[in-house]
């Protein structure tokens, strides 16, 4: 069960690492789409389809964004096990033929809009697989690692989006460099050859290849699209092997595949990234924690375009004191310091962070060491705004613990305090047999079974 409803999936489990292999849902879920022609206004009121199946229409731009977009939904679901953009069954909204002449698409956090472009630069936007993909992923990403759109992890956001936007467009039939081009097939209609960006040469137009080179400035949010040139270039070394395209660096990165690739870079996305992760976070995410046995040659991926090998590591934790400031904290970039509390049963904690400069992130976890790249199952709460003043609070803990928390500092910080305050649990009121119980107003207190309290089941 999760919160999609019920599963029941043939799970393949590789006996030497213990990893999943691949995952075959037998239980399926409907798709659900809504498709909307704006007829070149901004105000999009016309419902031309809700169908969850492909649909046949003489308008190029409608059959296009609705039947990619359920291209896009086959990709996720098929091989990452993923029901919708955002894993419980999301309606896919598209609006077409969006204002006059308008030359773009984007996502609007709920919605994909596209425009039908002037004729010159672009065609109506929606007919590339790989730019419906591209924008539908960024919906991915927001309800997964949650990248913020700026500098380095802007940049990640537009790799993500380009490089499962190359999955789809493949699934739909691109064979060869085809697949490594953004945009071809409606960008500039009247030349040849052409395309927005590309993975496999990003120099070729414009972008950057090579992160010790990347672009620094503030133009393009801070190099998004520019400098996403770097990890698209690394993920098609890692499929198709090879070496730097303008022999920047001469490693040689082995082949692996397009579909180990893909479940690497998806899961590094959903369970590893955080909103301000940067290239090496992300060479940490793709080769430390989810490059299995491809690890070496997600780092020889890495390594060809320059990206630093800068894994976190943790200090000694430092003991703290409920409710006691502990300021006069330093750190450089990548660093991680880890703290510790005294905790007893039926007791919630809450720590924050404060410091007028550089970038730390705040992370807590009972009983284990705190980790800086929080999963689905580890770490108690995780805070990564683009400063240095966080705020986490746990769930009530079950027994007498040590709460220990992380402070990565993203970016070297001076003279932060870190405080973390231990209180009692809300008072709670039972609310009726099956009721779910959670740290807040509707749990259950005592009258519970299971586990930690986000997953008790209330008792009659």
């Amino acid at each position: 069960m999760n919160d999609a409803g019920p599963q029941r999936d043939v799970v393949f489990v590789d006996t030497t690492t213990g990893k999943i292999a691949a995952r075959h849902p037998q239980i399926k879920y409907a798709r659900a789409l809504e498709t909307r022609d704006c007829k070149q206004k901004r105000n999009c009121r016309q419902v031309v389809s809700t169908s969850s199946d492909p649909i046949s229409t003489d308008d190029l731009a409608i059959k296009s964004a609705h039947n990619y977009a359920i291209a896009t939904y086959n990709y996720y679901f098929n091989n990452h096990g993923r029901d919708s953009i955002d894993d419980a069954g999301m309606t896919m909204k598209s609006r077409v033929h969006y204002a006059r002449d308008y030359n773009n698409a984007f996502w609007d956090g709920s919605r994909m809009t596209y425009g039908d472009g002037d004729g010159v630069l672009f065609s109506p936007l929606s007919q590339d697989a790989d730019v419906v993909a591209h924008e539908l992923t960024h919906g991915v990403t927001e309800r997964s690692s949650g990248l913020i759109y700026q500098n380095e992890s802007g940049a990640l956001s537009e790799a993500w989006s380009d490089i499962f936007g190359a999955m789809v467009d493949r699934q739909e039939g691109a064979t060869g460099d085809d697949i490594w081009f953004l945009g071809e097939d409606i960008y500039t209609p009247d030349i040849e050859g052409d395309a927005l960006r590309n993975m496999a040469d990003p120099a070729e137009f414009g972008d950057y290849d090579y992160w010790p080179t990347r672009y620094t400035g503030l133009s393009d949010n801070g190099g998004v699209h520019w400098n996403s040139g770097i990890a698209n270039l690394a993920f098609q070394l890692l499929v198709d092997g090879g070496t730097h395209p303008r022999g920047t660096t001469s490693v040689v990165v082995p082949s692996i595949g397009f579909a180990a690739a893909a479940d690497i870079f998806y899961h590094a996305n959903v369970a590893c990234l955080t909103p301000s992760s940067n290239f090496a976070a992300a060479r940490y995410c793709t080769a430390d924690v989810h490059g299995g046995s491809n690890a070496a040659a997600v780092h020889l991926a890495w390594d060809a375009v320059g990206v630093p090998d800068n894994p976190p590591t943790s200090n000694t934790p430092i003991a703290l004191t409920d409710g006691v400031p502990l300021g006069n904290q330093d750190a450089d970039t990548g660093n991680i310091q880890q703290y510790t509390l005294e905790v007893v049963a039926d007791k919630l904690v809450t720590c924050t962070t404060s410091c007028n400069n550089g970038d730390a992130d705040l992370y807590l976890r009972f009983g284990a060491e705190a980790e800086p790249y929080p999963t689905s199952t580890n770490n108690e709460c995780g805070s990564y705004s683009a400063d240095s003043d966080e705020s986490c609070t746990t769930d009530a803990t079950l027994s007498d613990v040590t709460l220990y928390a992380a402070v990565h500092a993203y970016a070297s910080y001076t003279d932060l305090t870190i405080t973390c305050t231990i209180s009692d649990a809300p008072s709670c009121t039972l609310s009726g047999e099956g009721d779910s119980c959670r740290t807040g107003a509707d749990c259950c207190s005592g009258s519970c079974s299971g586990g930690k309290p986000s997953r008790r089941v209330c008792l009659p």
